[in-house]
């Protein structure tokens, strides 16, 4: 392992004083993964409505998205 990411895991398991010690063994939860395709559902633009916020989700002809409020 090289010194710049024995370093990085050091710091990651380092237990501070009244911190639960950290399982590094234990599985970080996944995020979950939804196709765009899915998302867009053929359109190229949905509005997404969070927490009283309307946003607009468009994919381009350049093939990106952009997520605009």
């Amino acid at each position: 392992m090289s010194a710049q990411l024995n370093s990085l895991h050091k710091a990651q398991t380092r237990h501070w004083k009244g911190a639960a010690p950290i399982d590094s063994a234990r599985a970080v939860p996944q995020s979950r993964v939804l196709d765009s395709a899915h998302i867009l559902a053929g359109q190229r633009e949905v509005i997404i409505e969070h927490e009283g916020v309307v946003y607009r989700l468009r994919h381009t002809k350049n093939g990106k998205l952009i997520l605009t409020k």
